[in-house]
């Protein structure tokens, strides 16, 4: 419980930017998803040339989420860590 208290103090100044930060890469990450539907629903109207497209699409959508979601997260790690060390560290720490 005390973890959870310590962490939910630490991030609550940060919540609102980094959600703002992180919905591009998880609008990119579901419309690589939603371009996957619509080749599920819409297969037979797609020929070769229409479905490598699709496909390079979807992979470079998905892969951005990924890669723009790490990013924000190693970042987010980063803003706590360095507020922590302003803070004094955790509640129990013996250093």
């Amino acid at each position: 419980g005390n973890a959870m208290r310590w962490s939910w103090e630490r991030t609550e100044p940060y919540s609102k930017p980094l959600l703002l930060a992180l919905l591009p890469s998880v609008l990119s990450y579901i419309s690589g998803l939603g371009l996957t539907y619509i080749y599920d629903v819409y297969w037979d109207a797609f020929d070769w040339t229409g479905m490598v497209l699709l496909w390079g699409a979807v992979n470079i959508l998905i892969s951005m989420g990924y890669a723009l979601l790490t990013i924000y997260s190693i970042a987010s790690y980063g803003l706590l860590v360095r507020g922590d060390e302003k803070a004094g560290g955790m509640p129990d720490d013996q250093s």
